[in-house]
């Protein structure tokens, strides 16, 4: 048996991976890179950079993984075991996780930072925007939109104008100079005070024109000041598609096709009415009615609209729906039940949000009903068109899944409960407490409900449909829960 030979070796691997390594001792990896055990003469090799991150995922926060510099042999080329005692040192992605991690690791333990910390910001762009450019085939499975479609998306928005929309993002820029109208579309915010409802939208896509055409963002209410304004308020029944003739009368209508590719008139103020209904991400997938309806009223401008939802929304804000139209095979079936409808001799009617009139919403000759009227006016509530940043994971508006009260609502963090079906009607909440991603969690006593305030939780406060069904899927029964906690409120007042 010949001499072992020990080679430097640098690796990857999650904190919660080198905590494991501490407890135990050993812990085998699949992947490392040998080097000549230097790193600080690394700190501009770029090669050695890309091969040490090559098989890294989409990470969030830059302390939730290690650089680890170990000694091993390579008897094993399917794995590699860490011995601790082989460890030589241990670095952090930046200066920040390196704070972060010497707050809970052992004070012995010596951290350094990479030389490498501005080459993981870039990195963890990169993967940020290949996230986000994964929310449009999100999408397209969930809207069910043609696949030549999405060809034709990518020939009209290229490759150049969403790395500018990311650039500008990251760099905290606002578009100026010759770029892309949509680039103005994407980076667009609404600061002026126009009407609610759709033709808000069609200032909003005026506005973005003149942004483009002036190449700086303008300030205060643009498109009052045009020809086409006082003809949108004088609609006596605005809707899309009257909206969309009284701006094909104009030469604005021409101008803008001509420098997007397409009828940018429908499109643009299509994906700003999608962005600010779907401003908290989509959980559920939309009614089939709403989703005809969007596709006959814009066409092929639909699909670019919903490619540029996606891009903004990207895949956390999407995912949900998305696992819900792909019917994952791990997922518990939904069976969801024929319910008559007592009013219309059982026919649904489609919803048609896009209305201004608030006493009688009436399109194409059709009546829709109260339910309907409520969600156009909940859906045109909307003031300002979100912005990136602004941007969180909920979807108030479809609530057209009927769960099976066995199952859970699957979030990151809640993949798998720690609860015990069979004791949870043993034992009744405190509180039931819920965070900004929506994710649901009860509280059996005070120290859990402080554990989970300090995890960004805040309690319940109204039990709106999202609650209802995650309490469901812990095989509560919600309206006890919010029977329970209506009574207790009330007693509180007293």
């Amino acid at each position: 048996m010949g001499i072992l030979i020990m080679k430097d070796y640098l690796a990857i691997i999650r904190k919660l991976d080198f905590i494991d390594l501490f407890k135990y001792g050993h812990f085998s990896i699949n992947y490392a890179v040998p080097f000549d055990g230097n790193i600080s003469a690394h700190a501009d090799d770029m090669e050695l950079f890309d091969m040490l991150t090559s098989r890294m995922n989409m990470y969030e926060y830059s302390f939730e993984y290690l650089i680890i510099h170990f000694n091993a042999d390579d008897y094993n080329d399917q794995y590699i075991s860490i011995d601790i005692r082989n460890v030589c040192a241990l670095y952090t992605f930046d200066q920040e996780a390196k704070k972060e991690m010497s707050i809970s690791f052992d004070p012995r333990i010596q951290l350094h930072v990479s030389p490498w910390a501005d080459k993981f910001d870039k990195l963890q762009r990169n993967l940020s925007i290949n996230q986000s450019q994964r929310g449009i085939d999100n999408l397209w499975t969930i809207f069910d939109l043609p696949t030549e479609d999405l060809v034709k998306c990518c020939e009209i928005i290229t490759p150049s104008i969403t790395q500018e929309v990311f650039r500008e993002f990251y760099n905290y820029e606002r578009p100026s100079g010759d770029q892309s109208i949509w680039t103005y579309l994407l980076r667009y915010e609404r600061h002026s005070f126009y009407p609610k409802g759709i033709i808000g939208y069609f200032c909003d896509f005026i506005h973005v024109f003149c942004n483009f055409s002036k190449k700086q963002e303008l300030k205060g209410e643009v498109a009052e000041s045009t020809q086409l304004f006082p003809l949108f308020i004088e609609c006596k029944n605005p809707q899309f598609a009257s909206l969309v003739k009284i701006v094909e009368s104009s030469p604005l209508y021409k101008m803008t096709a001509e420098v997007a590719g397409c009828r940018f008139a429908i499109a643009a103020p299509l994906f700003l009415f999608l962005k600010a209904k779907f401003a908290d991400g989509i959980e559920h997938k939309p009614d089939k009615e709403f989703i005809d309806y969007i596709k006959e009223i814009g066409g092929f401008e639909c699909s670019i609209a919903i490619y540029l939802l996606g891009l903004s929304l990207g895949y956390d804000k999407t995912y949900d729906s998305f696992y819900e139209s792909a019917e994952l095979q791990f997922f518990k079936k939904v069976i969801q039940p024929s319910i008559p409808s007592d009013s219309n001799d059982g026919k649904e009617v489609p919803p048609l949000p896009f209305h201004d009139n608030g006493k009688e919403l009436v399109a194409e000759g059709k009546t829709v009903s109260e339910t309907d009227k409520k969600e156009s006016l909940d859906t045109e509530e909307t003031k300002e068109i979100p912005s990136e940043e602004t941007l969180s994971t909920h979807d108030k508006d479809d609530q057209d899944i009927v769960q099976d009260p066995q199952q859970s609502e699957m979030r990151q963090g809640q993949l798998f409960p720690d609860n015990n079906n069979s004791d949870l009607q043993e034992q009744l909440p405190i509180i039931w407490m819920r965070n900004k991603k929506q994710d649901v969690r009860p509280a059996f006593n005070e120290e859990e409900k402080s554990k989970l305030i300090s995890l960004g939780y805040e309690p319940v406060k109204r039990f709106n449909d999202t609650v209802m069904k995650a309490i469901a899927g812990m095989n509560y029964d919600p309206e006890k829960e919010k029977c329970r906690f209506s009574i207790s409120k009330s007693q509180r007042k007293k």
